[in-house]
């Protein structure tokens, strides 16, 4: 297993995919740098995120309505949120010398 893990090995058994598999040169696909999304698939759709994707960044505008997600505490700002106590094991039983009064 250690040797077959080794960049060399795969690099060698798969240097020539395409060449050594006939059959997968011949499953249908697209070409190009942009995937051709198939509307009609129920498979898979393209992500909201990607509707007017541009690879130009856009405008810089200012932030309104924004709110943090998380406030983060260091070690000289503490937290006020509670801690959970530490669990703590119990402590053996002590035998305690008890003078007799006769």
């Amino acid at each position: 297993m250690k040797r077959a893990l080794q960049p060399e090995s795969l690099g060698r058994l798969y240097r020539d995919f395409a060449a050594q598999n006939p059959k997968w040169n011949e499953i249908p696909s697209s070409t190009g740098n942009v995937y051709a999304w198939d509307a009609k698939s129920t498979y898979i759709q393209e992500p909201p995120f990607f509707e007017n994707f541009s690879l130009k960044p856009g405008a810089i505008a200012a932030i309104t309505g924004a709110r943090r997600s998380a406030s983060l505490a260091t070690q000289s700002r503490p937290t006020t949120s509670r801690r959970p106590e530490p669990s703590r094991k119990p402590r053996p039983a002590r035998a305690v010398a008890v003078k007799s009064s006769r």
